[in-house]
């Protein structure tokens, strides 16, 4: 819970920004925030944090995601995942520090 708050503190407190070029400088990986958002890395190692509209409850589930981007091939707050046929749409999409490492159980 407290990485949640944290996140959204976080967020709120950053400019909204814009990742260019996803289909040809591509995404490296992305690590859900439980069901609020979603940390993504860059190719170039920049890491991102998608906030979402509201819950998406298959994205912890889900192996694959597709992405939507804006019609110039870019992520920003008017993009969206769909995860297993849920499509999660972005209400922020700000520049972000990695993601805390989970400790393993």
């Amino acid at each position: 819970m407290t990485m949640f708050v944290l996140t959204l503190a976080l967020a709120a407190a950053s400019p909204e920004v814009s990742l260019r070029d996803i289909g040809r400088d591509g995404l490296l990986r992305h690590i859900p925030d439980r069901t609020a958002g979603l940390f993504i890395e860059s190719i170039r190692g920049d890491w991102y944090y998608a906030r979402f509209v509201g819950p998406c409850q298959r994205l912890g589930d889900s192996y694959g995601l597709g992405f939507e981007a804006s019609p110039n091939d870019q992520l920003d707050r008017f993009s969206a995942v769909v995860a297993e046929g849920e499509r999660c749409q972005f209400a922020s999409f700000v520049k972000s520090d990695a993601p805390a490492k989970r400790k393993r159980r």
